[in-house]
């Protein structure tokens, strides 16, 4: 009878540790996300017949919605839990340690599915940062959008701005 009680007191201490906590650490506050590929609806033309199947008529892949942000954790790695969590199709190219890591596909629309120069980029805040998605932090009401653009972001400066280069 020792036994089991032994036993079961070291596997409800073993739940109660795994439970603490979380491995994003603590929630600094929320942001909002929205992905589009309203460029991309322009001119259905030039997208793969792949493209054209995946991309809604008015772009939207994702309408806003808020998450939670928690410090330490890098967009990129925010970004991918998001959207691992709604099960939502997503490839990037780099990881965490990359120099850089940026969306090579989403909702199975990929970079170059409309022509050389397409692809997709992140903003926060209406800003195109200049480093990678894993080199930039998220703080509380910060609001990211992901685009799909068809030459290299400049269909994306009539609502975006370049963030300068730093040396």
């Amino acid at each position: 009878m020792k036994k089991i009680v032994s036993l079961i007191l070291i596997a409800v201490l073993c739940l109660s540790f795994a439970s603490c906590g979380n491995s994003q650490g603590k929630k600094i506050g929320t942001a909002t996300l929205l992905i589009s590929a309203e460029n991309a609806t322009y001119n259905r033309d030039i997208l793969s017949q792949t493209a054209r199947d995946v991309v809604p008529t008015d772009g939207i892949i994702l309408n806003e919605l808020s998450f939670d942000v928690y410090e330490k954790e890098s967009c990129y790695q925010a970004i991918k839990r998001v959207l691992q969590d709604m099960k939502m199709q997503v490839e990037f190219v780099g990881d965490q340690d990359s120099p850089s890591a940026y969306i090579k596909g989403l909702n199975n629309l990929y970079e170059k599915d409309a022509g050389d120069q397409s692809g997709w980029f992140y903003s926060v805040n209406n800003v195109l940062p200049s480093v990678g998605m894993n080199h930039y932090y998220l703080k509380d009401g910060d609001s990211v959008r992901i685009d799909y653009s068809l030459n290299y972001g400049e269909d994306l400066l009539h609502f975006l701005e370049w963030e300068p280069w730093e040396e």
